[in-house]
């Protein structure tokens, strides 16, 4: 399925600072810059107290390891170059807990690693796509007596899902190490890996006089045939005939949706499934739209983006059209400007937290229609860069028109004579807020990712998971181009970290965010801060900010909210002490959210969980047991079924 061979500079500096620069790259049948055989990936370090390979693991020779492992010596055997070696079998106290088994052979005398032959179940990782992981490596001494670097490394995997068996091998060979080098300007940015643009000249001489290890007769015929194929199948006419196989319509096509592709010009038209776009709401009835979207990307990944919509309600008999339009001029920097213009039905919350999806289900099934929508007559403009490594700006303008729309049928499959609630999010507020309002608006948004580390590829930048937390900063003036409506001044402050490593009790998330308004309180209210509720059983993917049992819009403010979400997972921690439990995937969970608001008070929400209920490798669903409370006490407590993404794709 996948050959690739690379050749690299790799650095290291005390403590702990890598970077790796990929001079020359090869992959069968592909020209790609974009490869998986990188020692990044793959670093495995026993010296280190705990690695990371999804859940943290105890190193056998970490400080606390005798807590963990039990360690026989084996043999004792004498190298060709006369260094006795101890070879010391590695027991793990638990079968299924985030450890290593296998063999660890150390030198006499100088007591370090000589060489390794390790194994890691996916049970210890809690993955239940992976069996196994074997790690081995051996080890040369590059500055006598006692610095011994690696000079070898193969990483293997075997996998399966729903029947099918995979496997791979990494080989890492290692040479011309340079000690006690000042490497300080190689490390004066985050900088991680980098692929050079000259990196896929090499010829197949370059690679004969540079390959550590012979090919099998097999990749050699894998690059022989591949490589043949790669002409024909970068040719135009090959790709001109499979575009005309693959862009015949089927009538399969109705439900998975139907793209028209020009591969040799790297454009395409997509047309999603009429089926996936039916909604249904008490506004509009059933809705139906077309949202075709046109795309074409050239060889530096620049994209044009046209996307119309065109929506009609079967009971509201209104016919809604807009459109966007997006250029990403800098693929690297995510650099990109967008107009977007029309008329629409949106949610009073932009987050939109109530999922079409679950509102058709629920309104159809249980005559309960949770989305509130206004119309909205709207212009916009924005732009987008990476202005500098981890500093996001998002700059856009809009002219916007609004006004209130109504219940529009009493249709459901069930409960005949149940009547659908009004579209007003509150009814304990002034009419007022819900009358026509135009204004033009302006928004500033920033993201910063402190001491972002990444990746650079020509034309592309790949972002990793920072040590600290996301900073977002949003700020948005409103100035009324109507005499009822009122000049507002927004700000919203959040800090947010999905990810913060807590070693073998797992990791934690956390969310703190402050909002205000400055100066005037807004007059309609789409313009308030909206805290995520939830009134679903089984809501679709929800951001771990949202709330499991706080009812939509009930403490949205036209003053301030200060909000804390925290959700700590155990990763296995708890469970891997239950036995049968142990040999699934599930982790426990525990967290709490909760708010302020000026006129409410505060809410609050406890709650225990369990999560990764899998069907195979794909992530269905986990579940949440929830208590509420707000100033006057106890209010609620439930279980709530946080559905996966993929159910709603």
């Amino acid at each position: 399925v996948y050959l690739s061979e690379s050749k690299s500079k790799f650095y290291y500096q005390h403590p702990g600072k890598t970077k790796e620069i990929m001079i020359s790259s090869v992959k069968s049948g592909d020209n790609s810059l974009f490869t998986a055989n990188q020692f990044s990936w793959a670093s495995f370090d026993l010296y280190d107290e705990y690695i990371n390979l999804g859940r943290t693991i105890v190193s056998p020779l970490a400080d606390n390891a005798f807590s963990h492992y039990k360690f026989r010596l084996e043999q004792f055997i004498t190298d060709r170059n006369g260094i006795g070696v101890n070879k010391i079998k590695i027991i793990p106290k638990t079968t299924n807990g985030p450890l290593i088994s296998g063999y660890m052979y150390i030198t006499d005398d100088l007591w370090n690693i000589y060489s390794t032959d390790l194994v890691i179940t996916g049970h210890a990782l809690k993955n239940t796509f992976l069996d196994s992981i074997e790690v081995r490596q051996v080890f040369i001494p590059v500055e006598e007596p006692d610095k011994w670097r690696l000079l070898s490394q193969v990483f293997s995997f075997k996998a399966g899902v729903l029947g099918f068996k995979l496997g791979g091998t990494f080989s890492y060979i290692f040479s011309d190490y340079v000690l006690n080098k000042d490497m300080s300007g190689l490390f004066s940015d985050n900088e991680t890996f980098r692929v050079e643009k000259k990196s896929l000249k090499k010829d197949t001489t370059f690679w004969n006089t540079v390959r550590p290890i012979p090919l099998t007769t097999e990749e050699q015929n894998d690059y022989i045939k591949k490589d043949s194929l790669q002409l024909v199948w970068n040719s135009k006419t090959y790709m001109d005939s499979t575009d005309r196989i693959k862009n015949r319509f089927t009538l399969l096509k109705l439900l998975t949706g139907y793209t028209f592709n020009k591969s040799y010009k790297n454009t395409s038209i997509t047309i999603p499934s009429p089926l996936s776009t039916m909604r249904f709401n008490a506004v509009e009835g059933f809705n139906l739209s077309i949202n075709p979207i046109w795309e074409k990307e050239d060889s530096t990944y620049r994209k044009w983006t046209v996307q119309p919509l065109v929506e009609y309600g079967f009971s509201d008999k209104r016919l809604k059209t807009s459109i966007t339009l997006k250029y990403r001029f800098d693929n690297y920097n995510q650099g990109s400007i967008f107009f977007r213009g029309g008329r629409q039905l949106q949610q009073f919350d932009a987050q939109q937290p109530i999922n079409e999806r679950n509102n058709t289900w629920t309104s159809l099934w249980n005559k309960i229609n949770n989305i509130r929508l206004f119309q909205n007559d709207f212009a916009s403009f924005g732009y987008a860069k990476e202005t500098f490594n981890g500093f996001f700006i998002n700059l856009s303008t809009m002219y916007t028109s609004r006004q209130s729309v109504f219940v529009n049928t009493q249709y459901s499959f069930r409960h005949k004579k149940r009547i659908f609630a009004e579209n007003i999010p509150r009814t304990d507020l002034n009419p007022s807020i819900y009358s026509k309002n135009t204004y033009w608006k302006n928004t500033i948004s920033l993201l910063l990712r402190p001491a972002q580390k990444y990746s650079s590829y020509p034309y592309t930048k790949i972002r990793d998971v920072s040590d600290w937390p996301n900073i977002f900063i949003d700020y948005e003036s409103g100035i009324p181009l109507t005499s009822s409506a009122a000049l507002f001044h927004k700000l919203s402050i959040r800090i947010r970290d999905k990810y913060v490593n807590c070693r073998l009790l797992g990791y934690f998330s956390y969310n703190v965010e402050g909002n205000t308004f400055l100066g005037k309180a807004p007059t309609f209210f789409g313009d308030f801060f909206h805290p995520l509720g939830n009134q679903l059983q089984s809501p679709i993917g929800p951001d771990f900010s949202n709330f499991n049992l706080l009812p939509y819009y009930e403490f949205s403010t036209d003053r301030y909210f200060l909000q804390v979400n925290f959700r700590h997972h155990f990763n296995g921690f708890i469970f891997d002490k239950i036995p049968l439990v142990n040999k699934t995937s599930l982790k426990f969970v525990i967290g709490f959210s909760g708010l302020y608001e000026k006129y409410k008070g505060q809410y609050y929400e406890p709650f225990i969980g369990i999560e990764n209920f899998k069907l195979g490798p794909i992530h269905l669903f986990d579940v949440d047991y929830s208590w509420a409370f707000d100033r006057s006490g106890f209010r609620d407590n439930g279980i709530t079924f946080r559905l996966s993404q993929i159910l709603n794709n």
